[in-house]
C-alpha cells in the first residue's frame, strides 16, 4: 500500500498543482437582502463564469476564516485545513467537486437551489442546524452563509472532458484536505465522516 501511496504522490501532485494554478476565481454575492423572501445569489464575474461553466469542470469552495461556517466547524473541534489566501482573504478551502455542467451545479444547485438539489447546501444545513428536520425558511440562512465565500473553478473542453474531471477530482481529493468531502477522502476520520453523513440525512427534505 505504501508503494501505491508514493506513486500517487509522485505522479498526482504535479497534476493537482497544475489544476489549482489554472483555476479561475468567483466570489458569491447577494444582490440585496430581502427579509421576507429569498433572493438569487450570483457571482461577481457572472458573465465570464456562466460562459466558462457551460463545460465539465472542477471546483473548490473556499470560506474566509472569520465566516460563520468556519466558526461553527472550529466549535465542533474539527481540525481545519491550512489556510490559503483566496481573493485577498485568508480562507479555508473546504470542498472539492466536479460537474458535467458547472453552470448547473454551482449557479443553479449550490447557489440558487435547495438542500434537495445540492449536497453542499445539505451539508451546511446539517452542520449549522444539527438534529433539526428540514425547514424551508432555513434555505435563506444558507444563502447568507454562502454570500461572501468563493468558488474556484476550472473548465475542461473536448470529447474526453467528462472523463478527465472524474479522474482529476479523485486525485485532488486524495491529495488534499477537504473536510466537507466524504467519498474518497482520507483526510477525515471515521467520527467526522459519520457526523457529516448524519448531518446530510437529517437535513434532507421529507
Amino acid at each position: 500500500m505504501e508503494y501505491y501511496k508514493n506513486l500517487l504522490l509522485h505522479h498526482g501532485t504535479p497534476i493537482m498543482e497544475e489544476i489549482l494554478n489554472r483555476m479561475k476565481l468567483s466570489k458569491v454575492i447577494m444582490p440585496e437582502l430581502n427579509m421576507s423572501e429569498r433572493v438569487q445569489l450570483t457571482l461577481d464575474n457572472f458573465e465570464e463564469a456562466k460562459k466558462g461553466l457551460r463545460n465539465p469542470c472542477l471546483y473548490r469552495w473556499c470560506v474566509p476564516c472569520n465566516s460563520e461556517v468556519a466558526k461553527k466547524l472550529f466549535a465542533l473541534k474539527f481540525d481545519l485545513p491550512k489556510t490559503e489566501i483566496i481573493g485577498g482573504e485568508e480562507c479555508y478551502v473546504l470542498y472539492f467537486g466536479k460537474s458535467v455542467k458547472g453552470e448547473r451545479r454551482i449557479l443553479k444547485q449550490h447557489l440558487q437551489g435547495t438542500v434537495r438539489t445540492s449536497t453542499l447546501r445539505r451539508t451546511l444545513y446539517g452542520i449549522m442546524s444539527p438534529g433539526v428536520a428540514y425547514q424551508e425558511y432555513k434555505e435563506k440562512e444558507i444563502d447568507i452563509l454562502l454570500a461572501g465565500t468563493y468558488f474556484q473553478w476550472l473548465p475542461f473542453e473536448g470529447e474526453k472532458a467528462e472523463e478527465y474531471v472524474v479522474v482529476f477530482e479523485s486525485i485532488c481529493i486524495a491529495l488534499g484536505t477537504y473536510v466537507l468531502n466524504i467519498e474518497g477522502n482520507t483526510a477525515i476520520n471515521e467520527e467526522w465522516r459519520k457526523q457529516l453523513l448524519d448531518a446530510r440525512k437529517t437535513s434532507k427534505k421529507p
